[in-house]
């Protein structure tokens, strides 16, 4: 009987310290809260397979704390619609390729919202962008910058007609 007293009063302070202890000792690091696309494109991280973006997560978590726990990065968002829903643009700066399957959802998105990016298993279509408000999902993939505007050319001028000139010639000596 002591035992089992002894037993339930420790698990009573483990739980007790687990929940009132600071959030900051229990801050979960999550590479994509941290790093937008292009900078896990520059560094090598997009080409890890689920499996091993979840084993880096993991020791990250293991081994690390977050430098700033107090301050929440910048949430991110949807700034642009383009397309009727074929591409969003989002506040890092990253532009995705809506699924077509998932356009007719993607199209009703017009106002800036927070948004979620979470990975699939999809090759095709790796990324899951997830309304924070609404939790509607659409699948995404990463898209090629926007095309610049075409630039408004004038019409080509025709050759300018000159008058054909002679050379000069030496003055004539006396």
């Amino acid at each position: 009987m002591a035992r089992l007293r002894a037993t339930t009063a420790i698990t009573l302070c483990a739980a007790s310290l687990f929940l009132f202890a600071s959030p900051k000792a229990h801050a979960l690091i999550l590479i994509d809260d941290y790093m937008n696309d292009c900078e896990k494109a520059q560094i090598g991280v997009c080409n890890l397979s689920y499996q091993e973006f979840i084993a880096l997560e993991d020791w990250i978590n293991r081994n690390f704390v977050a430098k700033n726990t107090l301050q929440k990065p910048q949430e991110l968002s949807m700034s642009e619609n383009i397309g009727g829903g074929t591409h969003l643009l989002l506040s890092n700066g990253v532009l995705y390729e809506i699924k077509p399957e998932d356009i007719n959802r993607s199209a009703l998105w017009i106002t800036p919202f927070p948004i979620h990016v979470n990975r699939t298993g999809d090759p095709v279509y790796p990324f899951e962008l997830v309304n924070k408000q609404t939790k509607t999902k659409v699948r995404a993939r990463l898209a090629s910058p926007k095309p610049p505007m075409p630039m408004q050319t004038q019409p080509a001028l025709p050759p300018m007609q000159t008058e054909p000139v002679e050379p000069p010639t030496a003055p004539s000596s006396p």
